[in-house]
């Protein structure tokens, strides 16, 4: 289970479109839990063009 706050669904790319947390999550493979909180970050960090505000 994850649990996030809405920012993250609500992150937006330089076109408007929202960050597709679902779609993403369902391509990454289980693992350690800290590895999986890197690999969102570093993804949020790219749908958003770098800063997470």
């Amino acid at each position: 289970m994850l649990l996030h706050p809405d920012g993250v669904t609500a992150a937006r790319d330089g076109s408007g479109a929202f960050h597709p947390l679902t779609e993403r999550l369902a391509g990454w493979l289980p693992g350690d839990p800290r590895a999986l909180l890197r690999l969102l970050r570093q993804d949020l960090l790219d749908h958003v063009g770098g800063r997470l505000h």
